[in-house]
Order: C-alpha cells, then structure tokens, then sequence
C-alpha cells in the first residue's frame, strides 16, 4: 500500500498540463481577492453551462471556432452579467469576470438545487437567504431546513436526527469550514449549532459523494462559511430563542469574518419559572491574501450548551442570584458542545491548485456525575489537484486522522441508565484511541456528452486496509434532459447505540471491530420541463454488511446484522417567478436479515412528502408555506402485561410480553407551518420582521410509545392508565416572531 500512496503523489506533483482551446476565466466577487465558487455559468445562444469551482475558475467546452456565445453569470447576492465573446482559433487569454454584488430580493423561494457539472450526481445546496425565508420553529435552523430536500428525513419532531436514504443518523457527517463537528445539536436536538449568519452555502451528498469524503457511509453535509467581499456586513438579529451578531470585512490583504449567538433561557430562569439552560455558539475566518497564488486562512468555531443548577439539583423554585447570573452568563455548571480550530494553506497557480489543512476537532459532555465525554480528533489533510486539459481533472490526497476517546456514563447505584440505553442498566467507561491513513483520488473526463468521474479512497484502520471504489457517469441526452449514475463503496468505522429518549443526549461515537460497508447503486434523470420548472427522479440501493445492533449492550462485541435499503426520489422545483415552489416525494424501504426473521428499520417511513411554497407581494412583503406529511413509524406491539411477584419479598416486578419487532406503524405524520416576513428600509440599515408558526393546525403527531409508562403509570396500582400515558408527542402548535437588521 506505501507503493501505491508513493505512485499517487508521484502522479499528482509531476505531471501537468496546458488549457487547449475553448472559453476559461476566473469569476470574483467584487474584487479579485474574493474568487466566487459555485457561480452558475451559461451560454444563452447554446446549451452549454457549467459552475465555477471553488477557486472560481471554469471552462466551458465543445465550442465553436469563430462564433460568438452570449454568456450569463449568476450568483446569489451579486447582479447578473452577460457578456459576448468570440471563440478564437489559438488558445484565448483567460477572463476575468468581476461581479458586483446587490441587495437581494428574494421571491419566495426557500430552498434550490444546485446542478453543478463538476459532479457527476446532484448536489442538494441550500443557501442563507433562502433558509431565512422558510418557516421554521422560533429561529432559522440550518440543520432542520434540510428535511424539505429528497431524500433527508427526520422522523422526530424533538429528536433531531437526519438520516439520509434510509441510513442511520450517525452515518451522517457534518462538516463546516472542512472541519468534523461530532454534534451537531443544541438544546438536546432542539436546535442546530450553526448559526446562520455565518453559513455561506450548505451541500447534501446523498450519493455519489466524492473519495476526498469518507468515514461515514450515509452522506455528508457539507457547511462553508460565507465568503469574503469588499462590502463590509454587518447584521443582528433577534429571536425569541436568542440574540445573534455577524461580521465580515476586507481589510487591504485581510479578510475577517466574526459571528455570535447566544440564548435567553438562562438568563430569563433566573425571574421566571425555566429551566435553566442556555447555549452560546461563535464562527471565526481569518483569510490573509500572501500574493495572487498563495493564500492563508484561519477558522474556529465553538458551541457551549450548560444548565446554570445541576439538573439533580433543580427544583423549579430557585430564586433569582445576582453571583449565579453573572457567572453562568456564557458557562454554566454542567456543559457540553464542540470546538474546532483549523488552518488552511491554499495554492493556485494555471491548472495546478494545492491544499495543507489542518485541524484539531473536540467534543466534550461534562453533566454532574453521569457524564463525562470527550473526544478530540487531530486531522492533517493535504491534497493536490491538476487540469491537463479542457477534459481531464484530477484531484487526490492523503489524510491522517488520530481521534480519542474518553467516555463515562452514569455511576454506582444509577437508575437513569435503563432510561437512556434500554439494553444497558449499569455504568460503563471507555477509554480508545484510534488511527486513520487514507489515500485518495477523483478523476473528471469529459467526452462529448458523456462525464465519467471514478474515484477511489484506501483506509488504514485497525491494520486492516478497506478500498472504496466510487463511480459515477452523467450523459446529457438532449438540450433538457440528462442522465446519470453511480456505483460506489462506503465504509463506515464508528456506531452510536440508540437512545430511548424524545431527545439526543451526544451519543458517543464508538469503534467497532469491524466496520460496516454499504455499497450504493443509483440511478436517475434530471429534465427541464419548461423554461421554470425543472424536475429529477432517482432510484437507489444500499446494500449495508455488518450493520450494528444499536440497541444491544454495546460494553462487548456488538453483534451485526444484514440490511437492504430501497427507495425512491422525487423532486419537482420552480425558483423563478414571483411565486416559486417545490415538491419533493420520497419512498422508501429498509429490511434488516437477522437469522430468525427480518423487520424494517426504526426510522423506515415508506412515504414522505413535503412542499415548499413562497411569494412576494407589493414592497417587501414574502409569504411562505411548508406542509409535510409521512406515513407512521414502525414500532413494536406488547401482547401481554402482568404483575410478578416474588417469594422473598412479594415485590411487584412488572412484566411486558413483546411482539414481532417493529410490526406495527404509528398513526400517520402531518404538519402544516407558514411564515410571514416584511422588509422595512432605513437611510443606514434595513430592518425584516418575521412572524411565523409551526403545526398550525396543531395537530398531535404521534413519535414514540414507551410501553411501560403505557400500561405502569406510577401514580396508581393499575394495569393499564389513561390513553395518553406513554404516547410520546411531536411539536406542539409553536408561534414566534424575530426581527433582523442589516446595516449598510
């Protein structure tokens, strides 16, 4: 395996080659020292398009000699520009298009997708200004906007968890600023940690996720903080949840970016009966431009969630304290969140573009005497990436990853195990250290109208070598229509046992013995049905080897089962027009092969549909809706319950007989949300207020029956209590309003 590291490197460091022919440029926000990635490129009097990658450099391909193309570049936040140029017969000077950027207007719409030929299969991307419009429950949450994408589920309205076609949530990885956040929640899942105003752009890989991804094998969010302009930014913003401030400023060959959130709840606890609970979360960008090729940058990023009173020690009538409020104000006696610290060293120079990064990750849980979590990953990552021609790109790279963990849950004599870890009653405490080596590389080659992309990632883990084989294909049928798909491996190291709770207590991350492989075929078509709507329809399967029993005692060796997962997305969207919407439909079906029978998965929801709808009226009034609606979840049925007593002491042991595992559905899900939002105008700053409301029609959503509650209510000697004991709730009818200036 040395040899074939030695070779790629060998490849990626001496080999080069020249632009031939064709039309290539740099695009810029601004100024040339902010080159804009993700800018949508197209030529109006053919159909040609592409996207400019992340250093803003594209090339449009397969033109004409000596005719003149009309070409438009869009981006968000940034006017139009259409410019025509002639295809010259002897190589071209490259262009370099500087957009300007504008206030936006945004039309209702709240979430788009983003085709980007760079990839072979489709990127979900989601930006902040659409998010800012979409309903959601007290604030704007990154993380949650995503469930109105295909194929993104969250089946609990408190439980935060995202599983993507079909795959566990911890299969789920999260990244901001290319750096691993392990939890991504605050509030126990109520909320997510990424703050909006520093949020530049937000990806969903469902499938056919590049080899420079890896470690997870359901799909990647990929979170990058906003990127610099000339135009200084300032906003604040007001919830009833939190209070948030945003910064960003060039600074000659300095680029700053600050951002800060934090909460309400703690402070109001101390005059009103709350709970004592707060968080606090801040982004930091430094960027400094060394010369045109070479480039610096430095990001943090940090959350803190913490109960000002231990939650053994709250009573509800704590009266207020000037020393505790003064002292708990950003931390409190019980915490836990992550922090992340990375540097990047970035090189681009004609086709040849490099990258050294550098980062040190932490999650920690630190709650009284029961938890105490910590987990600290060091990752050195540099990659290396050569355009020989028009048609050729290829990127590669190494990573080296050393994650430690030190878990500690519960102690002598606790009762609250059980309740969290049904299959697990006493303490336990695990101390492991682990290291990762990966060699990676992604090829794109063009010809003609077909994209081929083959990938490959190799992982050194536990003195085993794992391949990944990843291919995808795209090929545009005609001027409206493509087809795509992809064929990949995926290897996934870590587990997180299940959590019999409404919410998510950070669930450690373990390694197992032996890692879980899923290999994942798609296919699909993407069409433009007219000149406003398109529409995309993809047919997956995952086949997923040694998938963990995550409810058993996970102390030993885990035991692993067989599952097969099938689906189906649909996604019809308009995002022009002042009236703009979206449907998305998804199918899906998992089984898990134990050896004595075969059952869906928890979070099997075999229809799930959501539509997205906005408009804007008169000056500066936008009107949005969302509605979903899934089938039940599958849980398991109890057919007998009964009183044991014993002999030595007559204590009554309660007894369930359960049924078939997961036989049963839940009723179906159903909620409707809409948000009101008006743009007032000032001579410095401009001023939204937002009114919104979720499950409107408050409807009580049925997530999760806790049988024992069910049919042993504490209160009385029954075997059986009301019909509302033990049937878990989703959200209730939630009304908020918010306010956030921007100041020019």
């Amino acid at each position: 395996m040395d040899i074939f590291i030695k070779i790629l490197f060998f490849i990626l460091t001496f080999l080069s080659a020249s632009f031939a022919g064709s039309i290539r440029g740099m695009v810029y926000g601004d100024s040339k020292s902010n080159p804009l990635a993700g800018v949508n490129i197209s030529i109006l009097n053919a159909y040609k398009g592409t996207t400019s990658d992340e250093k803003g450099l594209f090339i449009l391909t397969g033109l004409e000699f000596g005719k003149q193309y009309k070409i438009q570049f869009s981006y968000i936040g940034y006017a139009d520009t259409i410019l025509f140029v002639e295809q010259a017969k002897d190589n071209p000077t490259p262009l370099e298009i500087i957009l300007k950027s504008v206030p936006l207007r945004m039309k209702g719409i709240v979430v788009s997708e983003e085709r980007e030929s760079n990839r072979a299969l489709n990127i979900q991307r989601l930006n902040p200004e659409s998010i800012k419009n979409m309903p959601s429950a007290v604030e704007q949450d990154v993380v949650r906007a995503l469930t109105y994408l295909p194929g993104v589920l969250q089946y609990n309205d408190l439980k935060g968890d995202i599983t993507l076609r079909g795959s566990p949530p911890y299969q789920t990885q999260f990244l901001i600023d290319g750096m691993e956040i392990y939890y991504p929640w605050h509030m126990f899942s109520v909320f997510g940690v990424f703050n909006l105003d520093a949020v530049g752009s937000v990806h969903s890989y469902n499938a056919g996720f590049p080899a420079r991804y890896g470690g997870r094998s359901g799909g990647v969010i990929d979170i990058t903080t906003s990127a610099f302009s000339a135009k200084k930014d300032l906003k604040i913003n007001l919830s009833l949840a939190s209070i948030s401030a945003y910064y960003k400023q060039l600074h000659g060959k300095w680029g700053v970016m600050l951002s800060a959130r934090k909460t309400y709840f703690d402070i109001l606890s101390n005059f009103i009966y709350l709970i004592p609970f707060g968080f606090v979360d801040a982004n930091l960008k430094l960027n400094y431009f060394i010369s045109k090729t070479w480039n610096i940058e430095i990001n943090g990023y940090a959350n803190n969630d913490f109960f000002t009173i231990p939650p053994d020690q709250f009573t509800g009538n704590e009266k207020f304290d000037f020393g505790r409020f003064f002292k708990t104000f950003v931390r409190g006696e019980d915490n836990w969140g992550n922090l992340a610290l990375g540097l990047k060293l970035k090189y681009a120079k004609n086709n040849i573009f490099g990258q050294l990064r550098l980062y040190r990750t932490t999650y920690y849980m630190d709650i009284s005497d029961f938890v105490d979590n910590l987990l600290v990953d060091y990752t050195v990552n540099p990659a290396l990436g050569i355009r020989f021609n028009e048609n050729i790109f290829l990127t590669g790279g190494m990573q080296y990853k050393n994650i430690h963990q030190n878990y500690r849950w519960g102690y002598a004599g606790s009762s609250d195990m059980k309740d969290i870890y049904p299959a697990l009653a006493y303490p336990f405490r695990i101390n492991a250290s682990q290291d990762l080596y990966t060699g990676y590389f992604d090829f794109d080659i063009k010809a003609g109208n077909l994209l081929l992309q083959p990938g490959l990632r190799l992982t050194s883990y536990q003195n085993n070598w794992y391949h990944e084989e990843r291919f995808s294909v795209r090929y545009f049928l005609s001027e409206r229509t493509q087809l795509y798909g992809h064929a990949g491996r995926y290897v996934q190291f870590g587990f997180a046992p299940f959590q019999n709770m409404e919410f998510t207590i950070g669930t450690p991350l373990l390694f197992m013995k032996r890692p879980s492989l899923t290999n994942h075929l798609s296919v699909g078509i993407e069409k433009q049905l007219n000149p406003v709507i398109n529409s995309r329809l993809d047919v997956y399967y995952k086949s997923v080897a040694d998938l963990p029993e995550n409810k058993g005692d996970f102390r030993y060796d885990v035991k692993t089962y067989q599952a097969d997962i099938a689906g189906l997305d649909l996604f019809i969207l308009k995002e022009k027009g002042y009236l703009t919407w979206q449907l998305s439909y998804s199918f899906l079906k998992t089984q898990v092969n134990d050896v004595n029978h075969s059952y869906p998965l928890d979070w099997d929801i075999a229809h799930n549909i959501s539509f997205l709808s906005g408009i804007m009226v008169g000056k500066g009034w936008y009107f949005n809706m969302g509605f979903f609606f899934h089938s039940g979840l599958p849980y398991t049925p109890v057919t007998a319950a009964y009183y044991g007593i014993t002999e030595r002491d007559y204590y009554f042991n309660k007894q369930l007989v359960y049924g078939s595992y997961n036989s049963e559905r839940l009723p179906n899900y159903l909620r409707f949300d809409f948000a009101v939002r008006k743009l007032y105008r000032f001579d410095t700053f401009d001023m939204f207020l937002k009114v919104q409301v979720i499950n409107a029609f408050y409807r009580d959503n049925v997530t999760r029956i806790d049988w024992e509650e069910y049919y042993w209510n504490a209160s009385r000697f029954s075997a059986k209590g009301t019909d509302n004991d033990g049937v878990k709730l989703g959200a209730p009818i939630i009304p908020s309003v918010g306010l956030e200036f921007i100041f020019r």
